[in-house]
């Protein structure tokens, strides 16, 4: 939108994305980045899951941790829940993997080059989680696509959420420093 219509756009506040699309991408949707990759490729793989318990699929998403529902804060165990959907034999996620697959494959596909994003004009605030789609893993958001963000973007804010994952970051503790940062940028106080 800030690139189609800029004068309907005044401020843009990215969170854990919107970096540059490589100038290499190997297939239609599929970028040259291991990482993400293998980071969609393990969410996905949980649209294919019959999980026993709402636990259980927890345990797959912060593995070995003990985590049980009653032990998260409220809303984050509220969206694990509604994520959920008991069928005969335990709980399945209920997001379609034709839906999400295709929906990773546009968002690759369809951002913008570096050099168009250097056209946006409006001040970006970057919200960036310190881990991957899971805790452990590298942040999707590393250093290199941190580097090509800040060149492209004229940065107001930049806030990197220690403890926070691609999928928690608009949890606590973390949603009220997201919060204060689009009060911010809503009413443009850099």
């Amino acid at each position: 939108m800030a690139l189609a219509a800029p004068g309907r756009v005044r401020t843009l506040v990215l969170l854990d994305g919107g970096w540059p699309r490589p100038t290499t991408v190997r297939q239609e949707g599929a970028w040259d980045y291991p990482e993400v990759q293998a980071g969609l490729a393990r969410a996905f793989s949980r649209l294919t899951m019959t999980f026993p318990s709402p636990d259980a699929y927890l345990d797959f998403w912060f593995p070995g941790q003990g985590l049980t529902l009653d032990r998260l804060p409220d809303d984050l165990a509220d969206y694990y829940r509604f994520d959920l959907v008991e069928v005969p034999g335990g709980w399945r996620p209920k997001a379609s993997l034709q839906a999400a697959t295709e929906d990773a494959a546009w968002a690759s596909s369809s951002s913008a080059p570096a050099e168009r994003l250097r056209r946006i004009g409006c001040g970006v605030a970057l919200v960036r989680a310190a881990e991957g789609f899971a805790p452990g893993p590298p942040p999707v958001v590393n250093e290199d696509r941190h580097r090509a963000l800040a060149a492209a973007f004229r940065l107001r804010a930049d806030v990197l959420l220690a403890g926070s994952t691609h999928y928690t970051m608009l949890f606590d503790p973390h949603a009220a420093r997201v919060a204060e940062l689009l009060d911010r940028a809503a009413a443009e106080v850099w």
